[in-house]
């Protein structure tokens, strides 16, 4: 979700639509397929006799998560500074204010 509503805010209105559409089939589409297919030969792989080996599978994918994580921490830079409406200020600065009064 935080994806989609970064890619709605840097998009602009022009192209918008066309970037969440772009977005949702890496997402749902080639994601969901590569995953599956991943899961799959994962759980072919760490199959025993007696069932399956049920942590060393599911290590495979928190693994993946923490690495994108990381990758998303070192490498991700949002240069395009959002400024906030005039409004919000105002209205921000009353609550600071309010909330230091006794």
């Amino acid at each position: 979700v935080t994806g989609q509503i970064y890619t709605d805010r840097l998009a602009g209105e022009k192209f918008r639509s066309a970037a969440q559409g772009l977005i949702t089939l890496a997402t749902y589409g080639f994601g969901m397929l590569i995953g599956s297919l991943l899961a799959g030969f994962a759980v072919d792989l760490w199959q025993t006799p007696t069932g399956h080996e049920w942590q060393v599978i599911w290590l495979i994918p928190a693994g993946i998560a923490a690495i994108v994580f990381i990758a998303f921490i070192l490498f991700f830079k949002d240069n395009k500074k959002e400024s906030w409406p005039e409004e919000a200020v105002d209205a921000r600065q009353k609550q600071h204010h309010l909330a230091k009064q006794p």
